[in-house]
C-alpha cells in the first residue's frame, strides 16, 4: 500500500510539473504607461479554446497592493489570452501579477514583471 500511495504521488507530481500549472508565461506590454493608460495582457500555455477568469493585480516596494477587476477571457486555438487592462492605480514601479482560473477552480498565477505607471 505504501508503494502504490508513493507511486500516485509521483504522478501527480509529474503532471503538476508537466501540466499546465507549470508552463505558463505572462507578458504584460507595454510596460511603462500612464496612470489610466491601456496595456495588453498575455498569457501563453494554458488549455485551448478555455474561459478562465483572469485578473492583474501590482505590489509596490512597501507593500501596497492595487488590483483591476476579474474578467472572463477565452484563449485561441493555441492556449493563448490576450486582453488589455486599464490601470489606474496612481504612479510608482509595481511587481505585476496575474491570476487565472477556470470557474470556481484553483488560482493560479504568473509574475508580470515590473509594470510602472506614470
Amino acid at each position: 500500500m505504501k508503494q502504490l500511495a508513493s507511486l500516485l504521488f509521483v504522478l501527480v507530481a509529474m503532471f503538476h510539473v508537466s501540466g499546465f500549472a507549470s508552463a505558463q508565461t505572462v507578458t504584460i506590454a507595454p510596460n511603462n504607461i500612464n496612470n489610466g493608460g491601456s496595456t495588453t495582457v498575455s498569457v501563453t500555455g494554458l488549455q485551448p479554446n478555455t474561459t478562465y477568469i483572469v485578473k492583474l493585480l501590482g505590489t509596490l516596494p512597501n507593500g501596497t497592493n492595487c488590483g483591476n477587476t476579474e474578467r472572463k477571457v477565452t484563449t485561441n486555438g493555441s492556449g493563448t489570452a490576450s486582453w488589455e487592462e486599464t490601470v489606474s492605480w496612481g504612479a510608482g514601479s509595481y511587481a505585476a501579477t496575474v491570476q487565472w482560473r477556470i470557474g470556481n477552480g484553483q488560482i493560479n498565477w504568473g509574475s508580470g514583471g515590473t509594470l510602472t505607471v506614470n
